[in-house]
């Protein structure tokens, strides 16, 4: 089928796309993008289940939310995010850019939000992939085709469940990523419920206006001062209007980031542990109150949680009379408008937020896929140990691709660099299938998938990598870790000079092209 042939009609509304993106988060943005910059391919379709593009930046809209990644290296290569005038403008400005983005290159016409993927089946005899669609507005289902489908859900889009029975509390229950903006906080009992990123950003942002605010965590995280980015108003602007300068800008962020990744190295960096160990200690004590030093101050290896970068000066905000710290401790029931811990503790409570994290082992949820032999995909990689090929491709799956799969996280740089390299990768791959759709190829429809060869010794290789980083060595205390197996799901045992080393390196014999 012809790539250009729903143009004729709204994108939306043909039978057939060539190609078809769910979720319009920032990997499917980039995904989008380049199929129109570098395949010249505009008969693609973004499917978002929320009701505005930006994915977790969209969801995470609480009180303080930001990325801990200076925006100059967290925006796109081929459109730098220069507008700001700080490095940190938070979820919101996240999302301007993300907008400002799809109008420069003109793809708002391609995304249709409200709109839930159920299910993909990819058919072997006609080389197409059959998606079911449920306008979650209306309950409106329906099916279409396409040649290439990608997925672009994330793993940080399904919230955790409150752990606890919330039926017989009488106030309001809500997940740090479904914030909602119509609760007033003023003059209230606050309880967080978690120490991650988003907990530390939340309690500085919201103790102004509550009457109490307690946190109950389970465990520890560690906590280090901002880096030594440059951020004021003469550097911003110079990046801003001097050419080039952005370039060397980004790549000094990326070098600052990508200096933190030798430290999770189990033997090489134990002496760096330690003095990232300290730097935290000596923040937490010069900044946070003192009866707080021995619940804030981490005892793990860093890098075996995600660290926290207190850009929003959570640790001074500590010393507010207000604000008080159960640790270590969960909340076990809850009843009227009081919150029971588990050791005990009773704690008036009007509103709970549980900043609790993602489902990051539940693959793809709500989506459903199966190859052409009806295998479900989800089936296989929780029966195989979450085997993929580079954290994108997955043998028998023809063009498919999953963006921030499995072992595809960084805990210490962009996301973004981390997607345009899976992206440019998957561009590559798609060169020659493109061109055979585009000149109208007959049944089965041209596309290209993994060998099953190269995904099993990539896998081999990425987990005799991985035992030689912190990551598992502390068992299941990381939400980088699978609750189940105590394998490390979520990261990538390399730096992401590697990554990409790894996705430019294309070698024909790991793949197999049909119809092209």
């Amino acid at each position: 089928m012809a790539a250009e042939t729903a143009q004729k009609v709204p994108v939306d509304a043909a039978d057939h796309t060539t190609a078809v993106i769910i979720g319009a988060g920032v990997s499917g943005l980039d995904a989008l993008i380049q199929f129109q910059r570098l395949l010249k391919l505009t008969d693609v379709v973004v499917y978002e289940k929320d009701g505005a593009l930006g994915g977790t930046w969209a969801a995470n809209h609480y009180p303080g939310a930001s990325c801990d990644i200076p925006v100059a290296f967290y925006s796109f290569s081929f459109a730098p995010a220069t507008e700001f005038n700080t490095q940190w403008p938070g979820a919101a400005g996240i999302c301007r850019y993300y907008n400002r983005v799809v109008d420069q290159f003109g793809v708002r016409d391609r995304i249709v939000l409200h709109t839930l993927i159920e299910e993909a089946r990819f058919s072997r005899s006609t080389g197409l992939w059959t998606i079911k669609l449920k306008n979650v507005k209306t309950g409106e289902e329906r099916t279409k085709t396409c040649n290439i489908l990608v997925s672009a859900v994330g793993a940080l889009s399904v919230p955790a469940d409150p752990p606890f029975d919330t039926t017989q509390f009488d106030g309001i229950v809500m997940h740090s990523a479904k914030w909602d903006s119509s609760v007033s906080l003023k003059d209230k009992d606050v309880v967080i419920l978690g120490n991650g990123c988003s907990a530390a950003q939340i309690i500085p942002a919201v103790l102004k206006d509550v009457k109490s605010l307690t946190q109950v965590a389970r465990s520890k995280h560690a906590i280090v001062p901002r880096n030594a980015v440059p951020d004021n108003a003469f550097t911003n602007t110079i990046v801003r209007w001097v050419p080039g300068l952005i370039t060397i800008y980004r790549f000094a962020v990326f070098l600052l980031c990508e200096s933190y990744f030798a430290l999770f190295d189990t033997v090489g960096g134990a002496k760096g542990r330690r003095a990232i160990h300290k730097v935290s200690s000596d923040y937490i004590r010069r900044t946070a109150p003192a009866k707080f030093h021995d619940k804030l101050e981490y005892d793990f290896e860093f890098g075996q949680k995600r660290r926290i970068i207190d850009y929003s000066n959570m640790t001074s905000a500590l010393h507010d009379p207000k604000f008080d710290l159960l640790f270590p401790d969960s909340i076990a029931s809850a009843k009227g408008r009081t919150i029971i811990t588990e050791s005990g503790k009773e704690v008036p409570a009007d509103v709970v937020v549980t900043a609790t994290g993602f489902k990051v082992a539940d693959y793809l949820f709500p989506l459903k896929v199966y190859n052409g032999e009806g295998e479900s995909l989800v089936d296989r990689l929780k029966g195989n140990g979450v085997k993929t090929y580079l954290t994108s491709m997955v043998a028998s799956y023809p063009n498919f691709w999953i963006l921030m799969g499995p072992n595809s996280v960084t805990g210490h740089s962009s996301a973004l660099y981390n997607t345009e390299c899976t992206v440019d990768m998957m561009i590559k791959l798609l060169k020659p299938v493109v061109a055979s759709i585009k000149k109208g190829a007959t049944p089965p429809a041209p596309s290209v998938e993994v060998t099953q060869k190269a995904e099993d010794e990539w896998f081999a290789e990425m987990r005799a990598e991985m035992d030689k980083k912190v990551f598992e060595k502390a068992g299941k205390m990381s939400w980088y870790v699978d609750p189940q197996t105590g394998t490390c799901t979520t990261l990538f045992p390399w730096g992401q000079l590697e990554f990409l080393r790894q996705t430019r390196d294309i070698k024909k014999e790991r793949f197999v092209w049909t119809a092209t």
